[in-house]
């Protein structure tokens, strides 16, 4: 075998070595990489559902008793402030769980305080295990979900509303700027 032949030999296994090499490399890395969009995904989906549960149960505890609009208006209250990046207001705050429980500027919503026997954790409670005293709780909490699904998603009647709280006519002439839906008046300060 002449000398040329060899080298020939030797460069071909090796350009097939190093290839099959290269593929499993980049087979290797192409796993990794659908790994990791699938953790980042999981992650995702786990945060959305976590924001759906919170805006449900705070638009349930805040204005199950409203009509559905009532109830949209809330969750965008609370869709606003999340996305609110100003520091001196709302841009502390990530999350839609961390809206509901903010208090760098007290309580924001009155039906976390209490603890454990709070209107929120009883909202939770219902929400996670599906236990109702009666009907009617279970149909609020229902439309309280497509409320929050449907905020999610965009629709918002309150356009950059911030804050609400129960309608009084002294109330609605301390802000000119405002809407009244039901029981609840929506403003900026």
């Amino acid at each position: 075998m002449s000398i040329g032949k060899l080298i020939f030999g030797i460069a071909v296994m090796l350009t097939v070595t190093g290839a099959t090499g290269v593929t499993a490399y980049a087979a290797e890395e192409a796993d990794s990489e659908v790994m990791a969009e699938q953790e980042l995904d999981a992650e995702a989906d786990q945060a959305a559902q976590e924001d759906l549960k919170y805006l449900t149960c705070v638009i349930y505890a805040e204005a199950g008793n409203q009509s559905y609009e009532g109830k949209l208006a809330v969750a965008n209250v609370v869709i606003n402030r999340k996305n609110n990046t100003e520091e001196y207001m709302f841009g502390h705050v990530n999350t839609i769980k961390d809206v509901i429980y903010d208090t760098k500027w007290g309580v924001q919503f009155s039906v976390t305080i209490g603890g454990d026997d709070s209107m929120m954790a009883k909202a939770l409670e219902m929400y996670e295990t599906g236990d109702y005293a009666n009907e009617q709780e279970k149909e609020a909490m229902a439309e309280s979900e497509e409320a929050a699904r449907a905020a999610l998603a965009g629709e918002n009647p309150i356009g950059d509303y911030l804050f609400f709280r129960v309608y009084q006519s002294s109330t609605a002439k301390k802000y000119t700027d405002h809407l009244v839906i039901e029981d609840h008046i929506f403003f900026n300060t």
